[in-house]
């Protein structure tokens, strides 16, 4: 689990230390305040290639096809929302710590954009004179004693670069995520093992119409189906409901990821109101069984109500439970944890 987070130099933050972190972390805060910056610092951290990089640009809206003219501001765009007012002098650093003193750190920099260059040949349609000498950007990770420098180099506009398979077990969702593509292989892997039962009571406690879950091969694609009294075949599940759909990925991914976290960006989105108290014990009793950490941002005022009563009936709720609140003054973000969050929601304080 981790207990202490440190950002710099990254998006929105300049500065960021967080501590007093818990098993279950919900992120309030006005629109364009840091939260989703959050997420995805944690989960930058706990990759092991630039490529987690690219997928969050596309996840922002960026589009997935790159064209590079071989000049050095070319290559550079696609790294410069990285760091804080477009500064990257100073590099972007990560850190977090975990449990029994674990640490992971990150540091994405230009070594040296003077002396360590690589040349990257110009489209044929670009001035010459816009050859320029390219300086690779940098992706250090050190980990358990371990260290792994990854370049992101490009020829004749091709982006290649490396990567090494000591992660921290991490899982991102957000509303413009598609998770099908990563969640069915989470469950065939989990089937395998006979690790699927608990997964699919749980959804048929909370949805009484499904059956089970399978997965299968629709058009050469492996997709999540469900079985249902009430129909003569499965139903790929995202033609059911988005509730149950959504409910499902958290789940696998929550048992997928033992002893590591789910990064969950607007966590109400997809859930009807009426059924997030029945979500919510469901999602935190299966988290405490495998041992995974939640951070989850929110703008819902009845996603906060739902989460009261079960904080009121825990003994632990100061161990289990933490509330941040992120505020953004012109464009530096900050986020601080609030004392007894409990009290905090309970009492009606625009925590959003």
């Amino acid at each position: 689990m981790i207990n202490f987070i440190e950002v710099e130099n990254f998006r929105c933050f300049r500065e960021l230390r967080l501590t007093g972190l818990k098993q279950f972390n919900v992120v309030v805060g006005d629109s364009g305040s840091g939260k989703t910056a959050l997420l995805e610092a944690i989960f930058l951290l706990s990759g092991a290639s630039p490529e987690v990089w690219m997928r969050l640009r596309q996840w922002r809206g960026s589009g997935s096809l790159i064209r590079l003219t071989g000049t050095r501001a070319s290559y550079e765009s696609l790294f410069r929302d990285i760091f804080f007012d477009f500064d990257k002098s100073r590099g972007a650093n990560f850190r977090l710590v975990g449990d029994r003193g674990v640490a992971r750190s990150l540091k994405i920099h230009y070594p040296n954009q003077e002396r360590l260059a690589l040349h990257v040949k110009a489209d044929a349609s670009a001035p010459a004179e816009n050859a320029f000498l390219i300086d690779p950007i940098v992706f250090h990770w050190k980990t358990k004693g371990k260290e792994m420098k990854a370049k992101v180099e490009t020829k004749e506009g091709v982006i290649k670069y490396s990567g090494f398979n000591t992660v921290y077990p991490a899982w991102y969702s957000s509303p413009v995520v598609n998770d099908a593509a990563m969640i069915a292989p989470m469950f065939s892997e989990l089937s395998l093992k006979k690790k699927a039962a608990s997964l699919i009571r749980a959804v048929s406690a909370l949805f009484p119409y499904v059956e089970d879950v399978t997965l299968e091969s629709i058009a050469g694609e492996p997709t999540l189906c469900v079985s249902m009294e009430s129909v003569s075949e499965k139903v790929p599940i995202g033609n059911i409901s988005s509730g149950l759909n959504k409910f499902l990925s958290i789940m696998t991914a929550i048992a997928a990821n033992e002893g590591g976290v789910l990064l969950i960006d607007e966590f109400e989105v997809g859930f009807y109101y009426s059924t997030l108290p029945k979500l919510l014990e469901s999602i935190i009793a299966f988290c405490e069984e495998h041992r995974t950490q939640i951070f989850a941002t929110t703008h819902s005022y009845e996603f906060l109500q739902a989460l009261l009563p079960i904080m009121k009936a825990r003994e632990d709720t100061e161990h289990a439970f933490a509330l941040l609140r992120s505020q953004k003054q012109k464009k530096e973000a900050t986020l601080r944890v609030l004392q007894n969050p409990a009290a905090a929601i309970a009492s009606n304080f625009e925590v959003r």
